[in-house]
């Protein structure tokens, strides 16, 4: 088992993902498919807490007829790099199926902006910045980033600000959730919105 990995995929029953969600009051009917990130999962994975550059959170897909959970990465892979994102916990519908950096299937950050928090930038002035977005204060930035969740990597999560799964469980999340995708949605399944939420 590799140090990036824990020993076990996560365990979240459908009740506890429920639980979880219920708070945003996201419509199921319109939003039949969800996929929900949990930071810090494993939170004494490399020391108590969250960490950076290892598979220690959970990312979880649900729909109607399935829910399946895996090992995941919702942090940047470095640490303390100025500027470097972190997307900030809370439900965004922003998400749709596309290619990730046009090579392969995944979900992409294309329906709308997202929040992030950069390294060293709470100092930074309120307000545009030409390569940050849009400051919001205390480091919190807004606009569209290209945060997608797409598959990591072996040695490293390959990840700038992304959420990813490592590549042993990537093409089966990919693989359940185009499937389920084009079951609820048919022919309309890649225009479809598909909400993320990020807890923790």
């Amino acid at each position: 088992m590799s140090a990036m990995l824990p020993p076990a995929r996560p365990r979240i029953s459908s009740a506890e993902l429920e639980a979880l969600i219920a708070p945003y009051g996201i419509d199921r009917g319109l939003h039949p498919l969800l996929v929900v990130g949990q930071r810090a999962y494993y939170n004494q994975m490399g020391g108590p807490g969250n960490n950076r550059g290892i598979y220690d959170d959970a990312i979880s897909l649900i729909t109607p007829n399935v829910t399946a959970t895996y090992n995941g990465n919702v942090d940047p892979s470095a640490a303390n790099r100025t500027g470097l994102a972190s997307l900030k916990p809370g439900l965004y519908h922003s998400y749709r199926f596309d290619k990730h950096k046009g090579e392969y299937m995944a979900i992409c950050q294309r329906a709308g902006e997202v929040i992030v928090q950069r390294d060293n930038t709470a100092h930074m002035k309120l307000g545009k910045h030409p390569d940050y977005g849009y400051h919001l204060g205390e480091g919190y930035w807004r606009g569209w980033f290209g945060i997608n969740l797409h598959r990591g990597g072996v040695n490293t999560t390959s990840s700038l600000g992304c959420q990813t799964i490592p590549p042993e469980q990537w093409d089966g999340f990919i693989a359940l959730a185009t499937g389920e995708a084009k079951r609820l949605f048919g022919d309309e399944w890649k225009a479809r919105t598909i909400p993320y939420l990020l807890i923790g």
